[in-house]
């Protein structure tokens, strides 16, 4: 789809739902299934709102979505990476709702890890904090501290070894101990009930960066539309479905010439949804140029091939977490592609004759460094004798 749908806007919040219903129904199925829950779950809790400036506010939203929505469907692919981020739970609300489950403590009580399965407490001023007992229960108290941190840690490691797009979350991040001051500005030691705080505010800002995981069979679907092999071309290639017809054959103009606009403001202004670049956006008709109406600028036609690379670059942000069998530590896969390069054929090969791959330009000798090793300890063991 090139054209976006120049139908008059929805004028009441039952004939939004539909447009918004309909526009979804062009996604991916199982992107479509995220959405399509987000839209009946908004509506269903706002159908009995009676205060008129609720409606308003809540109809306005809702035609701002359904244009992003229609102009991602027509071809605008950051909105569709956008909407593709929001159902796999890379932003939004869905990811609120995985930080949630990933959070979450487990009804029976988890058996304590060690330093090697990464799950250790970040603060470590945690044993000098007020005990839980003694004050009132906060969010921090209800989170399952271990299962975060050894995710965080995954995320970071993942982060620094694949130079993963869009990584947020680093490892010096993690470390409560430069944060969290020992003594107050006064030199006394800092009050527990503020050092707690400071502690909450740490997990915050690391909450807010943590692609939370998602669950196991919803990643491994990911996994092969990402490698191409779920991809059906009934909705890769999404056409249209035809616009009902008035059956008088007098319809009504859905975007009419607005004389009185052009009267009072500047030319810019009012033709600033004519533009090719917000055409897509708006769908209005510019046929008042020489060369007639000219198509939206940075649109896609959405093809197999680009579904698959959109949808690879949303899997290199995924991550599936079990435990592992003997119940201590977690097992943590992060989407990753393997490359495959095409083999040479006959006519490329000659290109190949005869190469040598160039030898490193610096070819470590260990023997080298221990002999600069045990002279820089010699002479740092000479200077303490000195002194």
């Amino acid at each position: 789809m090139s054209r976006p749908l120049r139908i008059p806007p929805p004028q009441t919040p039952l004939h939004l739902y539909r447009h918004l219903l309909r526009e979804s129904s062009y996604l991916p199925p199982i992107v479509r299934t995220v959405i399509d829950g987000r839209i009946k779950e908004r509506f269903c809790r706002r159908q009995h709102d009676e205060w008129e400036k609720h409606i308003k506010t809540a109809m306005r939203r809702g035609r701002h979505e359904l244009r992003a929505l229609r102009a991602a469907v027509a071809g605008d692919l950051p909105r569709m990476r956008k909407v593709v981020l929001t159902a796999f739970g890379r932003m939004g609300f869905r990811r609120r709702q995985l930080m949630d489950v990933l959070a979450k403590r487990e009804e029976t009580p988890a058996e304590p890890t060690t330093a090697a399965d990464g799950a250790v407490r970040l603060d470590k001023h945690a044993e000098k904090e007020i005990p839980a007992a003694e004050r009132e229960e906060d969010w921090l108290d209800r989170w399952d501290l271990p299962k975060v941190v050894a995710f965080a840690r995954s995320q970071a490691r993942s982060c620094e070894q694949s130079n993963r797009p869009g990584a947020p979350l680093q490892a010096k991040q993690l470390n409560f101990e430069a944060e969290i001051p020992k003594t107050d500005i006064w030199g006394r030691p800092l009050a527990k009930k503020l050092k707690r705080i400071k502690v909450r505010k740490g997990w915050g800002r690391i909450a807010e960066r943590i692609l939370p995981p998602l669950p196991a069979r919803e990643w491994d679907m990911l996994s092969d539309l990402a490698s191409g092999k779920g991809i059906d071309p009934k909705w890769a290639y999404a056409h249209r479905r035809t616009l009902a017809r008035s059956l008088t054959g007098l319809e009504e103009d859905p975007h009419p010439w607005k004389w009185k606009a052009y009267a009072t403001k500047p030319v810019s202004i009012v033709d600033h949804q004519l533009s090719m670049k917000n055409k897509l956006l708006s769908g209005s008709l510019g046929d008042g140029t020489p060369w007639g109406d000219p198509e939206p600028r940075d649109v896609h036609r959405w093809t197999p091939r680009l579904w698959k690379r959109l949808l690879f670059q949303t899997f290199r942000l995924c991550a599936k977490m079990q435990r592992k069998p003997d119940g201590k530590g977690w097992d943590i896969v992060w989407g990753a592609g393997t490359f495959k390069p095409p083999a040479a054929n006959g006519t490329a090969m000659e290109f190949l004759e005869g190469y040598v791959p160039p030898a490193p330009e610096h070819t470590p000798n260990p023997e080298r460094r221990a002999r600069k090793n045990a002279a820089k300890a010699m002479a740092q063991t000479l200077a303490q004798h000195q002194k």
